[in-house]
């Protein structure tokens, strides 16, 4: 039961976070926020929270939760939406990881 909880509250602010960037700022539709964020979040818990952080501690949880977020944020908005090279997913990318590994 605990780990239901913990998703959903982890689900919640990752929905949150890439509904504002990549929802108002890049033009992507809700449905693929709310999948990506799905899939960004089951690999965050299952690698960042489950693996990471008992073994190695917050700080090292919260860069690996950085660069997962980072690179899983790209790669899903690259693959989920068909922007073009004028939209800087790099940026909204690293700004979305910079909010999610705070929070």
């Amino acid at each position: 039961m605990k780990h239901i909880v913990a998703l959903l509250i982890k689900y919640t602010a990752v929905t949150a976070v890439l509904l504002v960037i990549l929802g108002i700022f890049q033009g992507i539709s809700i449905p693929r926020v709310l999948l990506i964020s799905l899939f960004l979040t089951g690999t965050a818990y299952l690698i960042g929270d489950l693996f990471i952080l008992p073994k190695y501690g917050n700080a090292i949880a919260t860069m690996a939760d950085f660069g997962l977020s980072f690179f899983g944020i790209w790669l899903l908005t690259s693959l989920f939406t068909n922007l073009d090279a004028t939209h800087n997913i790099g940026f909204s990318s690293f700004l979305a990881a910079l909010i999610i590994s705070g929070i």
